[in-house]
């Protein structure tokens, strides 16, 4: 078993360090999906003078070391609890928000022919317990009473039509989700934000930032605003680091993947647990499984590969398919995740932050409410993240 990420993109030339001194009107530290979206949304409002520094490369850290399930879904918080906290009408109007960037990401990739294995997708939550069918009837009914024409109870035949796996009972289907390779879908995005005058140095920590001036190893930015997209490096008091695992098996044979009715490669989660598994069949037709539950570790991004995390993927691919089939792949990588319910958005005069929104379509609806909030334009998630405004 090769125990490094499954995704990679041989051609993939990275840019230059930053080197000497520089002004930018915008600096985003972090090319992550957050970053990268940022920066986008900033220039889909006629802002320009934008610059993007990353650590290492675009993409290098939890972007391009995730699944690839690009869901307008919650990692933060349950439906049903931002029902509670916010009200129904906020939590329709983030739910709508999501299912318009998930529309704005697939016609990007479509639009700009950016190769990263992009296809759309059914996305299925799956349950084993009544424990697990009791929680997830509670998030059907805040989904529905969001948006009735949402989400759709699968039980029995209706679920092995779905994905036929004796592993579970009872399942709802959720919404058509985006599946990518996230290696090449961050390095796509950079590419277009260059084409649209973006400078990105990669390469480039930032080391610190004050008084209007974002200090680098070989130089300096002096910029009117410094948005901090950084993920796990990002040091916020609600933000919390956890560990999670993917395995990647050999590709499926057609047989194989007809029994399991995965040959429409749906994305599925098993839900009801605190620490759950979601997976995805690859484009080329490996079963790829992540688990996680584990706090991870600070400043600390890509970990050791965690090997309890192996042995409880590879016990659920032997109940999921009903056989042992062996992983090719397996990683270990952090994420951040706020302690609240929605992402971590704190909006200053000089500076700002974004993080912890878990799943990439969440990271990337907060990218779309930070830009709007720092040009001062309304948006439909002013109800929801205005408790992150310094």
């Amino acid at each position: 078993m090769h125990e490094r990420c499954f995704w990679s993109d041989p051609g993939y030339e990275a840019n230059d360090p930053l080197i000497g001194n520089r002004r930018a009107r915008w600096l985003i530290a972090g090319g992550g999906v957050a970053g990268l979206f940022a920066a986008y949304f900033l220039l889909k409002r006629g802002e320009r003078d934008i610059a993007i520094i990353e650590k290492n490369t675009v993409g290098s850290g939890s972007t391009g070391h995730s699944a690839g399930m690009l869901v307008a879904d919650l990692e933060t918080g349950p439906w049903s609890a931002v029902i509670a906290n916010y009200g129904a009408e906020a939590a329709g109007a983030y739910m709508r928000a999501q299912e318009e960037v998930q529309r704005t990401v697939a016609a990007l990739i479509e639009n700009e022919g950016i190769a990263c294995d992009f296809s759309l997708r059914d996305f299925v939550l799956l349950n084993d317990s009544e424990w697990a069918i009791r929680r997830t009837m509670r998030e059907f009914a805040a989904r529905h009473a969001i948006d009735p024409r949402h989400p759709t109870i699968l039980e029995e035949e209706e679920l092995q039509n779905e994905i036929r796996s004796g592993e579970f009972s009872f399942g709802e289907y959720v919404e058509r989700g985006l599946t990518v390779n996230p290696l090449k879908f961050a390095h796509g995005i950079k590419a277009y934000l260059m084409r649209h005058g973006v400078r990105v140095y990669e390469h480039t920590p930032l080391l610190s930032y004050r008084d209007g001036v974002a200090y680098v190893p070989h130089g300096t930015v002096s910029c009117g605003h410094c948005i901090h997209a950084s993920g796990t490096w990002l040091r916020d008091a609600k933000l919390r680091n956890y560990m999670t695992t993917i395995g990647v098996t050999r590709p499926l044979s057609t047989p194989e993947l007809a029994a399991l009715n995965l040959a429409d490669k749906d994305m599925f989660e098993d839900d009801g647990k605190r620490s759950y598994h979601y997976g995805k069949i690859t484009a080329d037709n490996r079963l790829l499984v992540g688990y996680g539950d584990v706090l991870g570790v600070p400043d600390v991004p890509m970990v050791s590969l965690h090997t309890p995390h192996v042995e409880n993927i590879r016990r659920f691919v032997r109940r999921f398919t009903g056989h042992d089939i062996p992983l090719e792949y397996a990683w270990t990588g952090q994420y951040s995740l706020s302690t609240g319910l929605t992402a971590q958005i704190v909006l200053g005069e000089r500076e700002s932050s974004i993080g912890g929104a878990g799943t990439q379509i969440a990271s990337i609806t907060a990218a779309s409410y930070l830009a709007a909030a720092l040009c001062r334009e309304p948006h439909p998630l002013d109800a929801i993240f205005e408790r992150g405004r310094e």
